[in-house]
């Protein structure tokens, strides 16, 4: 058998940044990674993930990610052949959904009930290529906010109101003007739903009740170019909104007038933010986006908060070590203990693709955006001495005997075999490099191997002849 590979990663920074080493895991992905982003759900946190299975030619495969408060990341369910979205789920008392693309370039929807087991899905058809922006349950309703593209004078935004109950779509919102969008969704203080709409002429927020009516539209008179949108809905119903001009947040009282604005650049004596990719309030009422920027020549995920007057409170930036290029995604709230961040980075030299990393990663953070003891605001993810696990299996398609190799002789390694809704359908040690697969129904399936004491697994798609 070929030995474990054992990964060291150091640091190489320009002397101006003055950093601190910090101590996190890092997961290598099965594939590049496309597309994440991060919520809570039964006391656990989740990402929902989407990566390029077999490479960038073949249709993504989605899966749910199990994120510790150690920085530790675990596969936990297969999605299928789906592509997710950044924010393309949502989770209830007891119930996650996610909505994805699948291989057919149709919108999926699929429910999990508490213990992550699927309980139904649904396909919808679509005429055109889909891209979601934002899913929200509200009432007795999933909002998932889309945007149709592909196809001549004809690329605009279609709000889907299903019922969480069955599934069954309510009503189809669609405003057919070219180029135009619906992005970020939020409840207001009076549990209206705002829908932040993008048009080719500038921006507005409409306002919708249960009953599926548009009560209101607010016009935006912001005119600066708005990149990667997201927005806040603050006390009085004040709305935060960011990033115009790559820099500045502003928010805008319920009269139209505006409030305070904050140049996010100058806070990390940058020109602009690269861009930010999830903005929420604490259960203080602050507000925390993190995102990435640039500066020094090195690529940083940032965590900026303030309260909701706009005053600064805390920043930070972190990198990992040894990585050409890193992403900050998003973030859930520990009650009592502070933050998790979830990022991807590169750890192997980078695909064609630069959006596309192969690491997965968490950090956890106290209220200050403190890691472990070291409260700077330039902090160093290092990931020393982490155990990647890299069998080869084989052969694949398999009718009878699927072949280990890659796991050292003296190792005990365990394996588990999931389908495609991430049940359990065979488990136990690794013996002589074999497995025996001849009961299995054909399908598609996926092989977990771990090793005792550490924290790596290596996950890999088979087929079922």
């Amino acid at each position: 058998m070929k030995k474990l590979t054992c990964i060291y990663l150091f640091t190489v920074l320009a002397a101006s940044i003055q950093a601190q080493n910090y101590f996190s895991k890092a997961t290598l992905a099965n594939d590049y990674i496309h597309a994440g982003g991060m919520l809570s759900f039964q006391n656990q946190h989740l990402a929902i993930v989407s990566e390029f299975c077999n490479g960038f030619l073949g249709p993504d495969c989605s899966y749910i990610l199990k994120l510790e408060d150690d920085g530790s990341v675990q596969y936990l369910n297969g999605l299928g052949e789906t592509e997710t979205f950044d924010r393309s789920f949502c989770a209830g008392a007891d119930k996650l959904a996610v909505a994805s693309v699948n291989a057919n370039g149709n919108m999926l929807l699929q429910q999990f009930n508490q213990d992550l087991i699927e309980i139904q899905q649904k396909i919808y058809p679509v005429s055109a290529a889909l891209w979601i922006f934002d899913m929200i349950e509200y009432g007795n309703h999933y909002i998932i906010s889309t945007y149709l593209y592909g196809t001549v004078n004809a690329n605009y935004p279609s709000l889907y109101w299903i019922n969480k109950n069955n599934l069954t779509v309510d009503s189809i919102i669609t405003f057919p003007v070219h180029e135009s969008a619906f992005k970020a969704l939020r409840i207001d203080h009076n549990n209206l739903l705002k829908v932040y709409y993008a048009k080719p002429n500038g921006q507005s927020i409409l306002t919708m009740d249960e009953t599926m009516t548009i009560v209101d539209e607010w016009t935006n008179p912001e005119t600066n170019n708005i990149s990667y949108l997201q927005f806040e809905v603050l006390p009085d119903n004040r709305l935060v909104y960011g990033l115009t001009a790559n820099k500045y947040l502003k928010c805008f009282g319920s009269d139209g007038q505006l409030q305070w604005e904050k140049d996010v650049s100058a806070a990390f004596g940058v020109t602009e933010i690269n861009f930010i990719r999830s903005m929420n309030k604490t259960s203080d009422g602050d507000i925390l986006l993190c995102g990435v920027l640039t500066k020094s020549g090195y690529s940083f995920g940032f965590m900026y908060l303030i309260d909701n007057e706009g005053f600064q409170k805390w920043k930070r930036m972190y990198q990992i070590s040894g990585a050409k290029n890193q992403v900050l995604k998003s973030w859930v709230e520990i009650p009592g203990e502070g933050f998790l961040f979830y990022g991807t980075t590169d750890l192997d030299p980078a695909p064609s693709n630069t959006n596309a990393h192969d690491a997965h990663w968490a950090l956890k953070t106290n209220y200050n955006g403190c890691a472990g003891a070291y409260c700077g605001t330039e902090i160093v993810v290092s990931t020393v001495n982490v155990n990647m696990i890299t069998p080869e299996v084989y052969p694949n398609p398999v009718a009878e005997m699927l072949r280990v190799e890659g796991i050292a002789e003296e190792t005990t390694a365990n394996y588990q075999i999931t389908d495609l809704t991430g049940k359990v359908i065979q488990q136990g040690s690794l013996v002589d490099d074999f497995i025996s697969v001849q009961h299995l129904q054909a399908g598609i399936y996926f092989l977990a191997i771990s090793t005792p004491g550490s924290s790596a697994q290596s996950i890999t798609k088979f087929v079922k002849s």
